[in-house]
């Protein structure tokens, strides 16, 4: 057992009278100094990376109107989006599958996306109505949530000023100060 463990760095082997134990190495400290991220563009990059930020406020607000409007029976969410880019493209020819597919992953992760029962018993899914002024609010909350989470495993400085810049709502730098904590 030893000499096999022994050739591996993360693994730590020691002995207590006549039993070996075996645990986890302590993790050895980056040499380099990690940037610490503290603006909005990091801030975007790094939203954009784990897709959870939109990537033009006026284009979602169209995709949101046209998924709210929708009254096909979809019974799956791939049908939604084909039907929902079939209507946002023949209204906006600029609006792209890609753009309409990561808008409904954006509507899903808001919790917004629901299934309910058609005529005949048919499940349709559909995309909760709010007013416009709640879903932009709505949205900058997830933003703001996943900002904290992304907190927990990146070199992040949350500042309510940098962060209001990539708000979309009217939400008040004094009320990001009390999300963020700051």
């Amino acid at each position: 057992m030893g000499r096999y463990l022994n050739a591996n760095d993360a693994i730590e082997v020691s002995k207590s009278g006549t039993i070996n134990f075996a645990s986890l190495a302590k993790p050895m400290q980056p040499t380099e100094k990690t940037e610490v991220v503290a603006n909005a563009e990091s801030y975007k990059a790094l939203l954009k990376k784990y897709n959870t930020l939109p990537d033009n406020a006026d284009t979602l607000k169209k995709i949101y109107k046209h998924a709210v409007a929708l009254k096909d029976v979809c019974p799956d969410p791939a049908q939604f989006r084909t039907t929902l880019f079939d209507l946002c493209h023949k209204a906006d020819p600029s609006i792209s599958k890609t753009t309409v597919n990561k808008a409904f992953h954006y509507f899903v992760v808001m919790g917004l996306v629901h299934t309910e029962k058609a005529k005949g018993g048919v499940d349709a899914v559909r995309v909760k109505k709010m007013t416009l002024k709640d879903f932009l609010l709505k949205s900058d909350k997830l933003v703001i949530a996943k900002l904290l989470e992304l907190g927990k495993t990146h070199a992040l400085v949350l500042k309510a000023k940098e962060i209001k810049k990539l708000t979309l709502s009217t939400i008040s730098k004094d009320s990001i100060k009390k999300l963020i904590g700051e």
